[in-house]
């Protein structure tokens, strides 16, 4: 599945290649994917706060629709990263920053459009009881505090 190339720079640091196609679930298509070039990934930079994205909606305990998110991320211009790092992630759970694994961590840098409905969807990571999961998720449904977006750490 892995289709990122990587280099390791350090025990903590790798280069993830964000400009590589990343995977396609069966049914959909890829409407726009954020190039990110090569990034240098450190999981102990992405684990501080900040790194996850919450909308003001979101940080309040209140659902937000995710077309309003991806509105909010655009206005406020925000470093998105698209679904190459989601792919690395789940193909090196030990990359996986500390405390991602209590959210569904979605990567809107890349979005998809399911070929029947024709719903645009990004795709999120999980991981439940040391198991890595993928999916994804409509833009037209709502999102809650479970459900931040995965942000470069600067």
């Amino acid at each position: 599945m892995e289709s990122v190339s990587s280099t390791l720079v350090t025990a903590e640091q790798r280069i993830i290649y964000c400009d590589a196609e990343p995977f396609i679930p069966r049914g959909f298509v890829i409407v726009r994917h954020l190039s990110g070039g090569n990034i240098v990934w450190d999981k102990n930079a992405q684990a501080k706060e900040g790194a996850l994205w919450f909308s003001e909606g979101q940080k309040r305990s209140r659902t937000v629709e995710g077309e309003s998110i991806r509105e909010e991320l655009s206005r406020l211009q925000k470093p998105v990263l698209n679904a190459c790092v989601l792919d690395y992630l789940y193909a090196h759970p030990d990359a996986r920053p500390e405390g991602w694994w209590k959210y569904f961590v979605l990567f809107w840098g890349t979005i998809y459009e399911e070929v029947h409905s024709h719903c645009e969807c990004v795709r999120y990571l999980c991981s439940d009881n040391g198991k890595s999961y993928s999916g994804t998720v409509r833009l037209n449904i709502p999102l809650n505090s479970f459900n931040p977006a995965a942000l470069r750490a600067i």
